[in-house]
């Protein structure tokens, strides 16, 4: 089976213990096909967000993350955080 989780709203970062994170793993570990959708944002060593490079990856266990670019790349980094509008959602699905 397929399954795509979308990540929009916090930083997805790998080898961290979030549920974003577990679920995915498992889903993985169970033998399915798992993608994660999320933002170009990822949590720093101390909880700080990174921007990373949009484009497609793989964690340490295996489950493909797809980051999305900002849709608005001027637009003032407090206001991207809470909304984050993406380019290409549609696309990656």
């Amino acid at each position: 089976m397929k399954i795509v989780h979308i990540c929009m709203v916090d930083a997805f970062s790998d080898g961290w213990s979030y549920h974003r994170n577990i679920i995915s793993e498992k889903n993985k570990e169970d033998g399915h096909d798992v993608t994660i959708i999320t933002s170009q944002y990822s949590m720093g060593v101390h909880g700080e967000n990174i921007k990373e490079k949009p484009g497609t990856s793989y964690t340490k266990k295996g489950v493909k993350v797809v980051r999305l670019e900002d849709a608005l790349p001027f637009c003032p980094k407090q206001f991207q955080g809470r909304v984050r509008w993406t380019k290409g959602l549609y696309e990656a699905l």
